[in-house]
C-alpha cells in the first residue's frame, strides 16, 4: 500500500509540474506574440541604439529621411552568411535612390563580430545590438515558427524588416534578398 501511494504522489507532483510548466509556457507565448505584434506590418517602429562598426551609438532614428532595410544577422549564423552577397547587391543596386540597407548584428559579443567584419571587409552600414531580447526594439527581429505542431514566437535571423521614411514597417515578413519577391516589395514603394 506503501508503495502505491507513494507512486500516486509522484504522478500527481509530476503532472502537477508539467501542468504549471504548460501554463508558464503559455504565458510566455502570449508575451511573446504580443512583442511580436509591437513590429507588425502598418505599425511604428520601436526605435533602438545600434553601435556602429567605427564604434558611435546611432539611433535607429537618425535613418528616418529614407527607406530602410534592416537585416538582423549574426557571425555563427550560416543562413545569414549565405543571404548576405545577395543583400549587398541590391544595396549597391539601390544606392541612388531614397533608401539605405543596414545590417544588425545580433552577436553577442562585439569583438567576435568586429573581428569576423574586419577579416571579410564588411564594415560599410554595419551595426551592433547588444541588447538582451527585453529591449522593445528587438521586436522586429521575432517570428512565429511551428515545429512538430507546437507554435512558438522566435528571435530567428535572417530576418529582413522594411521601413518608411517616416517610421512605418512595410515588410516584416520571411522574404529573404534572393527571393525575387523581396526586391518587388522595395519596388513597390521606390517607384
Amino acid at each position: 500500500m506503501t508503495q502505491k501511494i507513494a507512486l500516486i504522489i509522484f504522478i500527481c507532483t509530476g503532472f502537477s509540474a508539467f501542468a504549471q510548466r504548460g501554463v508558464d509556457q503559455e504565458m510566455n507565448f502570449d508575451k511573446e506574440r504580443a512583442r511580436m505584434q509591437l513590429a507588425a506590418e502598418g505599425r511604428t517602429m520601436i526605435d533602438g541604439n545600434l553601435i556602429s562598426w567605427e564604434g558611435a551609438e546611432v539611433s535607429t532614428h537618425e535613418f528616418r529621411e529614407s527607406y530602410l532595410v534592416i537585416d538582423f544577422w549574426a557571425t555563427w549564423c550560416g543562413p545569414c552568411l549565405k543571404d548576405a552577397p545577395n543583400y549587398k547587391k541590391l544595396a549597391e543596386k539601390y544606392t541612388d535612390k531614397n533608401i539605405r540597407f543596414i545590417s544588425v548584428s545580433l552577436d553577442h559579443d562585439i569583438e567576435t563580430w568586429r573581428e569576423f567584419l574586419t577579416k571579410r571587409k564588411w564594415t560599410k552600414d554595419q551595426y551592433w545590438y547588444g541588447k538582451t531580447d527585453e529591449d522593445p526594439f528587438l521586436s522586429l527581429a521575432y517570428s512565429e515558427s511551428s515545429y512538430k505542431g507546437m507554435s512558438m514566437v522566435l528571435i530567428t535571423i535572417p530576418k529582413y524588416v522594411l521601413i518608411s521614411p517616416t517610421g512605418e514597417i512595410l515588410m516584416n515578413s520571411d522574404l529573404r534578398p534572393g527571393d525575387p519577391e523581396f526586391e518587388q516589395e522595395i519596388m513597390k514603394y521606390l517607384q
